[in-house]
């Protein structure tokens, strides 16, 4: 290849390499928006080294190979200038995996296009070469897609150069000394063109396009290296931003994530390009009202929950408008703080509030028991004692007082296991010893402690549980729940009614039901027992109760890892079930 070097190859030669050498280094060590720049760099140095060489060549052959590779540079350049301008605006949005994929194509349909030029004659209609002047130079005559290619340049241009006016009227002092640095460095590049397009041109065929091009890069690179120009706003966002527990979100003023920090990001477990660019009420469904509710105001907080992957983050959201000098709204800013702890805490503390409320309703309804109940029972039998002891009733009318005496003794008697088995299960030491004990025999075992008083009301009481039920739990305490499931039921049913107890497995779990065709409840009053509170009514023969028995159910059903529910109907009876783990848990 015979090269001549003169005057202007040589510039572009030795600039284009520096160009290159800078456009490395700073890429290393550059932000988001200075690295594009660099790629702009890149661009603009193969532009400028290829045409050196194109000027130092004497064939036409030798032009147009290097006029190819120079077109490299050219094509790419506004795409790699439109998506640093965009980064250097913070409008990274507009930004899509779309947008990237049409600029670049259309930079690769141009370089084509260059490259297949003899087929077609589409960019260049006519190629040839001048001699007239010091030096051998190219002379074109421009085809379709150059125009095309020239309107797109200009406009990529234009658009750049809007987006920094607009960043300069909405920036303080200090941002608009950055951005007039760079409005004034893209002026050279686009005069240069100009004069080219008009025929003021070197040796009438030379273009001092890529001349400003590189002038353009090496001023914006001289303020990035020597005045900072994009390190305070990335390292500010760094430091504050991304080391902040707080989630940042920032919202534009069509309802789009812009930007948010990594605290955001880890909050809603997902990733830019699942983020980015989205509507604000799309990802964040009960945030989006508050936004709006703000009206006319400046700032304002609510408290939301969001839920990722099953699990509930509540936070306390604190909303900024963002306006430009004229009130316009620009957007909102808004940070995350995540209150999950506070919540569960004051969660927590109103569940052990109304426990404890219930516990002194329950320790308030315990004493009237003690004071009236039971004490009234023993009262009476105490009294009956002694006018039988002074000889003041006969025999006889002892024997017929004897049987209600009796009645009111055995209601005593009741009365007293219940409560010493409530005591017992207050301890906090108090332990729940399974074992695996047959719920056949334990149902045989309690209804023959009910046979005579189901026979005198004649009640017929069946056991339906097969013989080999088997179920994981504490002996004494299921004892306790079946016999007082099965007291209750007698005690609301009339004659002839029925009572059967069933068993049937059903998900590792033996769901048992005591059911009888007796009074029957309404649905509130179900309701009041299933939520704790003591209820107590009078039996079908006018037996007395208190309710302890059911709430003791329930808490040992609980203890043992079941459920308590059931079904009733006024004047249809009542079915009562629970369940109990058929194994521990090591066995399943």
């Amino acid at each position: 290849m015979n090269l001549q070097p003169n005057t202007f190859a040589i510039i572009l030669l030795i600039s284009g390499l520096i160009e290159l050498i800078l456009s490395v280094v700073s890429y290393q060590s550059g932000t988001s928006a200075s690295k594009w720049f660099s790629v702009v760099m890149f661009f603009i140095s193969i532009w400028a080294i290829a045409y050196g060489f194109e000027l130092m060549c004497s064939s036409l052959d030798q032009m147009i190979f290097w006029i190819n590779i120079e077109y490299i540079g050219i094509a790419f350049l506004p795409s790699a200038w439109i998506i640093f301008t965009i980064k250097f605006v913070t409008k990274e949005h507009w930004l899509t995996p779309w947008f990237y994929i049409a600029v670049f194509i259309y930079s690769a349909i141009i370089v084509g296009l260059v490259w297949t030029n003899e087929s077609h004659h589409l960019h260049y209609s006519e190629v040839g070469l001048s001699t007239t002047g010091p030096i051998p130079l190219l002379v074109i005559t421009t085809g379709l897609s150059y125009h095309i290619h020239t309107i797109y340049f200009y406009l990529i241009l234009l658009i750049g150069l809007a987006l920094f006016l607009d960043k300069f009227r909405k920036s303080n002092r200090y941002y608009q000394n950055q951005t007039i640095i760079i409005l004034f460095g893209m002026l050279i590049p686009w005069i240069a063109n100009f004069i080219y397009l008009i025929g003021l041109r070197p040796y009438e065929h030379i273009d001092m396009t890529p001349f400003g091009f590189v002038l353009t890069s090496l001023f914006i690179w001289y303020g990035i290296s020597r005045l900072k120009l994009f390190d305070i706003l990335p390292v500010a966002r760094s430091k504050l931003l991304e080391r902040m527990q707080e989630g940042v979100l920032v919202v534009n003023q069509e309802d789009k994530i812009v930007d948010m920090n990594s605290a955001m990001k880890k909050f809603l477990s997902k990733g830019n390009s699942q983020l980015y660019g989205k509507l604000i009420y799309k990802i964040l469904p009960g945030v989006a009202r508050p936004y709006w509710a703000l009206g006319e105001k400046s700032s304002g907080k609510f408290e939301t929950s969001i839920s990722v992957n099953n699990k509930v983050t509540h936070f306390e959201v604190t909303v900024i408008h963002l306006e430009d000098n004229r009130k316009n709204l620009l957007g909102t800013l808004s940070v995350f703080k995540d209150i999950t702890e506070r919540v569960q805490s004051h969660e927590e503390l109103m569940r052990q509030s109304e426990e404890l409320k219930n516990l002194n309703q329950l320790k308030d309804r315990l004493f009237t028991i003690i004071a009236h109940d039971l004490r009234g029972p023993l009262n009476s039998f105490l009294q009956l004692l002694s006018v039988q002891q002074a000889g003041e009733i006969t025999d006889d009318q002892f024997k017929k007082i004897l049987p209600v005496v009796t009645l009111e003794v055995g209601y005593t008697s009741s009365l007293l296991e219940n409560l010493l088995q409530w005591s017992i299960s207050q301890i906090k030491e108090s332990k729940v010893s399974p074992q695996k004990i047959n719920l056949n025999s334990i149902a045989s075992e309690e209804f023959n402690l009910f046979i005579k008083k189901a026979n005198e009301k004649g009640i017929d009481l069946i056991n339906n549980v097969e013989s080999d039920i088997m179920v994981y739990a504490d002996e004494e305490m299921v004892r306790l729940i079946m016999r007082n499931l099965v007291a209750n039921a007698i005690k609301y049913s009339k004659k002839n009614d029925l009572i059967k107890v069933s068993a049937a497995k059903e998900d590792g779990q033996i769901i048992t039901s005591i059911s009888d065709s007796g009074m029957g409840m309404g649905s509130a009053k179900m309701q009041e027992i299933i939520d704790g509170k003591i209820i107590s009514s009078p039996g079908t023969d006018r037996e007395k109760g208190t309710g302890l028995g059911l709430i003791l159910c329930q808490d040992f059903v609980r203890r043992n890892s079941g459920r308590f529910w059931m079904e009733s109907e006024v004047g249809k009876g009542t079915t009562v079930y629970f369940s109990l783990p058929v194994s521990s848990v090591e066995e399943r």
